[in-house]
């Protein structure tokens, strides 16, 4: 019988393990909110960071124990022409957090969902709630996810290519969401990561372009409005300017010699 690439097997461990941690964070959150009466954004994020702590990151750490995976194995090294790949990375995401929103609205148009309630408890916030909200989504969650799924996963996943390795760590990423209404920014975020970290060496810039677009996320669905309506009819020169700025620090950062 064939055996199961490796990848595949850690997927699997993975599933279970958040599986469990859906069990266990509403018995570490319940008498939080039973004896303090959290409010219900609160109450999620803290749910959120629970099972991304216990499982996403729980697991990619176990894994790197038991394996006696190297640093560089996961987080990579720094790459050369940082600051090309840091203004890449930057005008790319922002460019993309933007241009998703049409992208996002025709689909659910097309296949009649609707955007998360979690998603208006989690970010519909002001004050401490707002910044328990960028802490949790755009620090915690980015840094977990990351580490897993660009870190751990598609290191597992190389002896299958380096294209199918990106490809099938993207498909983990968006089924580990189950999210019908958000499927295409996370199949276009897991294929970009899964890329940017193969193509960099590291790491740290799927980590940076993750809590960027997480925290725009917030700040949108927090109260300020998608930017793709705020900026009217400057959408597509800002577009047009991100996309050639991102795109000039690309080239310059493939650059070979």
């Amino acid at each position: 019988m064939p055996r199961i690439p490796a990848g595949f097997e850690l997927l699997l461990l993975f599933a279970g393990a958040f599986f469990v941690a859906a069990l266990v964070t509403p018995a570490l959150v319940g008498p939080l909110d039973g004896v303090g009466g959290l409010p219900s954004p609160t109450s999620v994020l803290l749910n959120v960071a629970a099972q991304q702590l216990l499982a996403v990151l729980g697991v990619a750490v176990l894994v790197w124990r038991v394996d006696s995976l190297e640093w560089a194995d996961v987080v990579g090294t720094r790459p050369r022409r940082i600051a090309a790949w840091t203004t890449a990375t930057v005008c790319l995401t922002t460019a993309w957090a933007i241009a998703q929103v049409p992208v996002i609205r025709l689909w659910a148009s097309l296949t009649g969902t609707e955007q998360p309630q979690w998603w208006d408890e989690a970010t519909s916030t002001s004050g401490g709630a707002l910044a328990l909200s960028y802490l949790v989504l755009a620090v915690i969650a980015p840094i977990c996810e990351e580490t897993f799924f660009r870190g751990v996963f598609q290191y597992r996943l190389a002896p299958l290519g380096r294209v199918l390795a990106v490809a099938v760590q993207a498909g983990g990423f968006v089924l580990f969401h189950l999210d019908v209404y958000g499927m295409p920014a996370y199949l276009v975020a897991g294929l970009a990561l899964g890329a940017l970290r193969s193509a960099s060496g590291t790491l740290w810039l799927p980590v940076l372009a993750h809590a960027l677009h997480n925290a725009l996320g917030v700040l949108e669905l927090g109260g300020a409005g998608a930017t793709w309506d705020r900026l009217g009819s400057w959408v597509w020169p800002t577009l047009a300017v991100l996309l050639l700025m991102g795109g000039a620090g690309l080239r310059h950062a493939l650059r070979r010699g």
